[in-house]
């Protein structure tokens, strides 16, 4: 076991190595060998001037792929859809699980909303708030607020306690994720629902889905022959709170907008990330997401990579959800709270479970 532990924080350290090498070099090479050091910034200036190029090109793809799927009724196109391997619209479920910690109602409120306002019919739509036990006794007054507000609106509305210290887990929102999965299971269980017919998605507790989302996932999802293959990814936009935010916290977010659009048109890097969707059997089929890593989004990914033999993929969807953008009252703790959430994204990317 420790040698484990020892080969996995060997490769976490690779990334940043190579990185801080590179600075570190370059500032010496500017002073012992400063020709060699210019070439060096010429190369690398032409390669990111190609780079950007080639980046800016695939955003121009996926935005106008994103505004052309815009305009499609994906609720009347799924809707038409013959039965397909025994699914169809009509028995096919959305659950929508919601890991809580410490959010208030000012942020799960709009969430649920979104949810309320969404074209699905609400009759075959289960939402679930996993809080953490260790967030204290707001988020679970306010969870049970939100059940008796709006239970009568959805199928069913299930609140459940992720207990703090279980074994062989560690703070992290995959712990609470597949606490609330669980809860799930049983519920479906008892209902006699078949896994298969039942698309989660795992949210952050900011996320506000647009009122097609669902339509578009179910379509997807129906007609995708390797439909407990894949993972939906749609694409996340950070301007929940945009004008509440600090203004570098807007531009840094807007880049990463710009990014994840980018990131659906090279399906060969593209990985689950932050808010997504998947067959509900696939998760209870790989054992949900995992306890101990921080980077479960991404991880979830891999998990069923390996556990499926290189047989699983991720999906596109040309559809937004909305996110809070990262920010805090001053501008050096918002670039410190930037930082960190950027440098979980990129081990999210990468593949690497930051601990």
């Amino acid at each position: 076991m420790k040698k484990e532990i020892l080969y996995r924080r060997i490769f976490e350290i690779i990334p940043g190595l190579l990185t801080w090498t590179t600075l570190v070099a370059l500032i010496v090479l500017a002073i012992v060998r400063p020709v060699w050091a210019a070439i060096f910034v010429i190369m690398f200036d032409l390669y990111w001037a190609i780079r950007v190029g080639y980046l800016t090109t695939l955003l121009i793809f996926a935005y106008r792929r994103l505004e052309k799927e815009k305009k499609r009724d994906w609720l009347k196109e799924s809707k038409g859809l013959a039965r397909i391997n025994g699914l169809e619209y009509d028995n096919t479920y959305q659950a929508v699980l919601f890991p809580v910690y410490n959010e208030g109602l000012d942020v799960l409120i709009p969430s649920i909303e979104a949810l309320n306002d969404s074209h699905y019919p609400k009759d075959r739509m289960v939402v679930i708030l996993s809080v953490e036990e260790r967030g204290g006794v707001d988020p679970w007054e306010s969870a049970l607020f939100l059940k008796d507000r709006y239970k009568r609106n959805f199928y069913e509305f299930l609140v459940t306690r992720h207990p703090d210290r279980l074994t062989g887990e560690v703070k992290t929102k995959g712990a609470n994720a597949t606490w609330g999965a669980k809860v799930l299971k049983e519920f479906l269980d008892s209902e006699h629902i078949d896994y298969e017919h039942v698309i989660i998605s795992c949210f952050d507790a900011d996320t506000c889905v647009e009122k097609d989302y669902f339509g578009c996932l179910t379509y997807h999802y129906i007609t995708n022959p390797k439909r407990t293959r894949s993972s939906y990814q749609p694409i996340p936009v950070y301007h929940n709170n945009i004008w509440q935010a600090r203004s570098i916290a807007r531009v840094i977010e807007l880049g990463s907008s710009f990014m994840q659009m980018i990131e659906t048109m090279r399906l060969e890097k593209f990985v689950t990330f932050s808010s997504h969707s998947m067959s509900f059997k696939t998760l209870v089929e790989v054992g949900y997401w995992p306890t101990d890593m921080i980077s479960d989004d991404s991880a979830i990914y891999w998990k069923c990579f390996l556990h499926f033999d290189g047989d699983y993929s991720v999906m596109p969807l040309y559809v937004t959800v909305s996110m809070d953008v990262a920010t805090a009252k001053g501008i050096i703790p918002t670039i410190i709270k930037q930082y960190k959430q950027k440098r979980r994204c990129s081990l999210c990317h990468a593949g690497i479970p930051s601990e």
